[in-house]
């Protein structure tokens, strides 16, 4: 049969190509990266944002097989744009990652990004202060449901510590309204690991209201912060910061950001007696180095502090 003969060929010859050339696809690699990470359980959002910075790198520089990931491609990369230096930082410690992983699996054999660094003046940066979390519960209409959920989405995180990625996916049986506990289960933390903290009787009443309110908007979705508009598919993590935005704008208000949150919940527990291993495990963090960087220690506060230890 002719046609089955040229089928025939073609498989042949297609067994010649691959035999005399042992060079990786570059995607090839990267799915094969990334659906390991999808069976180990890393987070949907920790590998969508490995997928699009490799994606974007092998743009930038044309990338079409692994072994053409160099210093020179990661830097183009990097460097690419009129972008802030805190997004090239997070462009390279993202590359970084996933090269350390395809170094792992023999795709890349030689480590040439190891000392490569992105330099970033390092401000102060502000938590959320108690002063901006009562002037905003002040402006607030808690009858409304959008506001009364995101306020309820705030104190949590500002009693917490927790980040957005975590408040987004908790669910009303995490709480313990009995003892005041909330625990985040370790499916929705960032390092799988699960974390019980307190909270104040204010929130677990918040926390009860908006339940009640949810049973009369949802059908499918069991998450305690919801889209009001879209209750069963909305995306409160995307939602959220825009929120966040708006009640700045609208009320003047300083670091009203997610982050600031979560700032705003270390320097407090710092400022009320809390060791810095203590906020630390608090926050969900695997290095105390991480937790330095959120205490926002003013030099003033450092000098203070030094001076009458020595004076002591």
């Amino acid at each position: 049969c002719k046609t089955m003969g040229n089928i025939k060929t073609k498989l042949k010859f297609s067994r010649t190509l691959q035999a005399n050339n042992d060079r990786v696809l570059f995607f090839d690699a990267i799915g094969l990266i990334l659906d390991e990470l999808e069976k180990l359980g890393y987070r949907p959002r920790t590998v969508q944002d490995y997928k699009y910075h490799m994606t974007k790198l092998a743009e930038v520089n044309n990338i079409v097989y692994i072994d053409e990931v160099t210093r020179d491609a990661i830097v183009n990369y990097v460097a690419d744009g009129d972008v802030k230096p805190s997004t090239r930082k997070i462009r390279l410690k993202t590359v970084k990652a996933m090269c350390n992983k395809l170094l792992d699996k023999g795709y890349l054999t030689v480590n040439t990004w190891h000392n490569l660094r992105v330099k970033v003046d390092q401000d102060v940066k502000r938590g959320t202060s108690e002063e901006t979390i009562l002037t905003l519960f002040n402006m607030l209409n808690l009858d409304s449901y959008v506001e009364l959920r995101d306020f309820t989405a705030i104190l949590l995180m500002w009693e917490t510590g927790a980040r957005i990625g975590t408040v987004s996916e908790v669910t009303y049986n995490m709480f313990d309204m009995t003892d005041l506990l909330v625990t985040y289960t370790a499916k929705i933390m960032k390092g799988r690991k699960s974390l019980t903290l307190p909270i104040s009787q204010d929130l677990s009443t918040l926390v009860n209201a908006l339940n009640e309110q949810n049973k009369s908007i949802a059908t499918k979705n069991k998450r305690l912060f919801l889209s009001y508009t879209n209750p069963d598919k909305g995306n409160f993590y995307q939602l959220f910061p825009k929120r966040l935005r708006y009640y700045s704008e609208k009320y003047s208000l300083d670091n009203l950001r997610s982050h600031s949150l979560r700032r705003g919940f270390a320097k407090r527990l710092l400022d009320r007696g809390a060791n810095v291993p203590i906020i630390s495990k608090a926050l969900g963090h695997a290095s105390i180095d991480t937790t330095t960087q959120y205490l926002h220690l003013s030099t003033n506060e450092v000098v203070n502090t030094v001076r009458a230890i020595n004076e002591g």
